[in-house]
């Protein structure tokens, strides 16, 4: 994946890390999560990221939401948050 998308992922990451007071948790949630996920979407429809990457990136996600990480679909243990 190129400089620029990583950073533009990171930047999601730190936007969903702080959260406003007077944005109830799980509405900020569902909108940090379908923005991120459309980004996703978005860069895998343009080969920029190969599926372990959308993995990872979704787990940071999760991550930084309070999710933890959902690692099922490989096997895994969820990550602690």
């Amino acid at each position: 994946m190129n400089q620029g998308a990583q950073r533009y992922l990171a930047e999601r990451l730190m936007v969903a890390r702080d959260r406003p007071s007077q944005i109830e948790i799980f509405q900020w949630r569902q909108q940090m999560l379908a923005g991120f996920g459309g980004a996703i979407e978005a860069l895998r429809a343009a080969d920029a990221m190969d599926p372990d990457e959308v993995h990872d990136w979704n787990n940071r996600m999760h991550v930084a939401l309070g999710l933890g990480g959902w690692c099922l679909s490989r096997g895994h243990a969820p990550i602690p948050a």
